[in-house]
């Protein structure tokens, strides 16, 4: 049926029109059924089924009506429940997996570096070890590194906790000059280890964020270079506008980058690559990932065997 059939019909979605179109057709079947029965029609049929049928017709309809009404207002809200309960159901799935991704964390990356404490605590307690001070110095020096690496592990589990909550946080133009000054100087030890040489433009442009978080992204984007980018590497920061309104920021490294399946997997949760030879554990990307995309860009990597990798963000552009 075409959509001009439905049109018509809406004239009948009123009880007056109903019954204007219901009274002749009753009045006729009473006249054509006393005309069979009678072989007579008389005025006084005229009289009772006219009014009878307008009015049987109006109120019966008048009530169908008002009920189906109720009916899709109850539809319609059963609708919109439906919707919010699967939307409570997908926030809720992504709360649980977080739960276990702390769960995890806590089980299996803090695991080792307690255990690394309370094996050097076990060793100072040992004859040996009481007077001979160079052992003590050797033993507090694992400890204290140990201790410091589960803080940066108990610092990011914080971190991304707070992501995890609904609250609103203030977006303001970014000072991206100041901020990635602040995340280099937080990595001075680092660069200085990795003997690392870093180039970054003279001017930034403007986008919208939150600093604190947008330190984070960059020092967790900058230390992963340092740790994959080979000996001595060359890291390359750089920021380009694009044409949907966002800002693509990009840290570039000299390493001997990724393959295909390692890049889908980078910004997994616990995905760390030569463990042998990296400190990380396998939270910074994924965390990386929740802010930017909870301030409104992405996150991405592009990479080739033996030729480095570009690992990028993008933030809305500061109007």
């Amino acid at each position: 049926m075409t959509p001009k059939f439905f049109e018509k019909l809406k004239v009948l979605n009123h009880p007056l029109k109903i019954a204007t179109v219901i009274t002749p057709v009753a009045t006729g079947i009473a006249v054509a059924l006393e005309w069979l029965i009678e072989r007579n029609v008389s005025s006084t049929t005229f009289i009772i089924t006219i009014p009878l049928s307008f009015g049987l017709t109006y109120v019966i309809t008048k009530i169908m009506l008002y009920y189906q009404d109720l009916i899709d207002e109850k539809n319609n809200l059963l609708q919109f429940m439906t919707r919010d309960l699967r939307h409570a159901n997908r926030i809720m799935a992504a709360q649980n997996a977080d739960l276990d991704a702390f769960a995890h964390t806590v089980a299996h990356e803090l695991k080792t570096p307690i255990g690394v404490v309370l094996g050097y605590s076990h060793l100072l307690g040992k004859e040996e070890y009481l007077h001979d001070p160079e052992k003590i110095q050797e033993v507090a020096a694992h400890i204290t590194d140990t201790s410091l690496k589960m803080n940066n592990i108990i610092q990011e589990i914080l971190l991304l906790s707070n992501l995890r909550e609904e609250h609103e946080i203030q977006a303001q133009p970014l000072d991206m000059e100041q901020i990635v000054a602040e995340a280099l100087h937080r990595l001075d030890n680092l660069i200085l280890q990795n003997e690392a040489k870093i180039k970054k433009p003279d001017d930034w442009p403007t986008a919208h964020g939150y600093a604190p978080w947008i330190e984070e992204v960059w020092s967790n984007y900058i230390s992963n270079a340092l740790k994959y980018g080979g000996s001595a590497p060359e890291i390359e920061l750089g920021a380009e506008p694009l044409a949907d309104g966002q800002i693509r920021f990009w840290v570039r490294d000299s390493g001997p980058g990724m393959t295909e399946d390692e890049q889908q997997q980078v910004f997994s949760q616990f995905t760390r690559f030569e463990k042998t030879k990296a400190a990380g554990h396998g939270l910074g990307l994924s965390i990386t990932q929740r802010i930017i995309e909870k301030l409104g860009g992405k996150v991405g990597v592009e990479s080739r065997p033996q030729d480095g990798s570009t690992f990028y963000f993008t933030l809305p552009q500061a109007s």
